[in-house]
């Protein structure tokens, strides 16, 4: 009789390999890449070694799976964020809100994808910069709607410096002392008035400069 995989199995297997993925993300917002182990991983989970290397072929390999989840997450929210209006300047600052609230209330993701990574190499490296060119992209398209007259290497400068500060914003708010951070929803509301003034701000101008002079 062929070996068959049940739906019973198959959730037990979620499981495991979800088990492992938030203690490893628990490691990583907590020690650092460098500083977390297969073996303190394995530990956390309450698993076996085998059982690790069944999912992840590796440290990298399950802090790249991390990132994705979270990007999953984040592109979700997003596209959540961009359902509530059809005015492109709007859907702009519900993006930059929507992004900076998600970030604040999932910090241990946050942690991993914008503080706790460092020392993780190219290949993951590659994949946090996937996820951050993925959303100024988005921004870039909705901006480019807002203005066709933008064209696209200036939407995409402009894009980018809103989210750099964006991000920029979310890791100061997580290195400060608890008793001294704003609510997420202070720091989303601070950060999206200020996108919001420089996007409108970009919008209602043709660009001038040329970035060949």
């Amino acid at each position: 009789m062929p070996y068959r995989t049940t739906p019973k199995m198959l959730h037990q297997k979620q499981l495991r390999r979800r088990s492992l993925l938030q203690a490893a993300v628990n490691l990583f917002a907590q020690h650092g890449y460098q500083a977390t182990t297969v073996p303190m991983i394995i530990k956390a989970a309450r698993t076996g070694t085998g059982t690790f290397y069944r999912y992840f072929t590796g440290k990298d390999d399950i802090f790249a799976a991390a990132l994705q989840c979270l990007s999953q997450l984040m592109a979700s929210a997003l596209r959540e964020a961009l359902s509530k209006s059809s005015d492109p300047l709007s859907q702009l600052r519900l993006l930059v809100e929507q992004l900076v609230l998600l970030l604040t209330t999932n910090s241990t993701g946050a942690r991993i994808l914008l503080a706790q990574s460092s020392g993780a190499g190219i290949r993951l490296d590659r994949v946090r910069h996937e996820i951050i060119d993925d959303q100024a992209s988005l921004l870039a398209q909705i901006l480019a709607r807002a203005n066709p007259s933008i064209d696209t290497i200036h939407a995409a400068l402009i894009s980018q410096c809103c989210l750099g500060g964006a991000y920029q914003s979310v890791r100061h708010w997580l290195e400060l002392p608890p008793g001294q951070r704003p609510s997420a929803q202070a720091l989303a509301t601070i950060v999206s008035n200020v996108s919001d003034f420089a996007l409108r701000g970009s919008a209602a101008l043709v660009p001038v400069v040329s970035l060949h002079s």
